[in-house]
């Protein structure tokens, strides 16, 4: 068998499976099947090359010199596995994407921080009912709120401006 020329799959079939959305579960089950069908069907090869008894062709066949040079050229025949270039080029884009994800990943958790410390300011803030309009000031001084310039009544909104200003009503001179 081919086991010993291959070595273990270095994928995480059950952690790539949580990460699966629900929705792409039958293309991964899919997936999987093939990848499964391959490995399978390579290590159903044998380990080394089968080997030809050129000996027994010798004893059979009347042109010897037609049996050596088969052998000649069987055995002048080398088949390499090609060489590996893209495994590099793969692991310095993972290093490269792992050290953009540990940047996000301290943005995220100092907006958490960030977050957390605004939560907490309201949760221990005065209760809006409760709040007088000095309080109000207090807690929001940079707000655009005119309360001692113009105190107005809630809702706090400017009046409705008329839709059609001519046809209001004028007085004639």
């Amino acid at each position: 068998m081919a086991a010993k020329r291959f070595v273990k799959s270095s994928i995480d079939w059950a952690a790539f499976a949580e990460r699966v959305p629900p929705n792409e579960k039958i293309k991964f089950q899919a997936f999987k099947a093939k990848v499964d069908g391959y490995t399978k069907k390579l290590m159903s090869y044998p380990e080394k090359q089968p080997t030809i008894d050129f000996a027994s062709y010798r004893a059979r066949l009347p042109h010897l010199a037609m049996v050596d040079e088969f052998e000649k050229q069987f055995k002048a025949v080398k088949i390499s596995y090609p060489a590996d270039k893209l495994t590099p080029l793969i692991d310095d884009q993972e290093k490269k994407v792992n050290e953009k994800i540990k940047l996000q990943k301290e943005i995220a958790d100092l907006n958490c921080k960030y977050y957390e410390k605004q939560l907490q300011w309201w949760k221990n803030m005065m209760p809006f009912d409760e709040m007088t309009m000095d309080d109000y000031k207090d807690y929001f001084p940079d707000s655009d709120s005119h309360v001692y310039d113009k105190p107005n009544f809630w809702p706090h909104t400017e009046p409705p401006k008329p839709v059609f200003p001519y046809l209001e009503n004028k007085e004639h001179h």
